[in-house]
């Protein structure tokens, strides 16, 4: 009884925290080409202590990344363009990202992309649990022959 006590509180502490976080989309622009090489000429995301950033895709040709990772020492070093890349494929064909209706926002404590097609969507986020980033993918419509992949 105690458990379910604590699953129901929790549950309700994280939708408030939700719906909180949803009054205030892209507070700040986090939307940029991916950077190569040093500086920090954007604004990043980071959470929980971390030392590394990430950023949201400004181009339909970046959707399902997350720009990063950003190292933040006193310079400023990009990693990567992007870490992982979703690829979404039905039956064996690549959907393509850009040609679904996207949603692409920043939330305070957290990255999200939302992707809408007629008979599919993908909401994936980008949170920090700890000073290490956290990437959900959950479909909320799953079809047979559905599959994903984060690269």
């Amino acid at each position: 009884m105690r458990n379910i006590l604590l699953s129901i509180f929790i549950v309700t502490v994280m939708q408030g925290a939700f719906a909180q976080r949803a009054q205030f989309p892209d507070v700040l622009d986090l939307r940029a080409d991916p950077p190569s090489g040093r500086g920090i000429e954007q604004n990043v995301f980071s959470d929980m202590g971390a030392w590394h950033a990430y950023g949201l895709p400004l181009h339909a040709k970046d959707y399902g990344a997350f720009t990063g990772p950003l190292v933040m020492d006193m310079n400023g070093r990009w990693l990567s363009d992007a870490v992982s890349r979703l690829t979404v494929s039905i039956d064996g064909r690549t959907r393509e990202l850009g040609a679904s209706k996207a949603a692409i926002h920043y939330f305070p404590g957290m990255l999200e992309q939302d992707f809408d097609w007629k008979d599919l969507s993908i909401r994936q986020q980008l949170i920090f649990v700890s000073g290490e980033p956290l990437c959900c993918i959950p479909l909320s419509a799953i079809k047979a022959g559905v599959s994903w992949n984060c690269r």
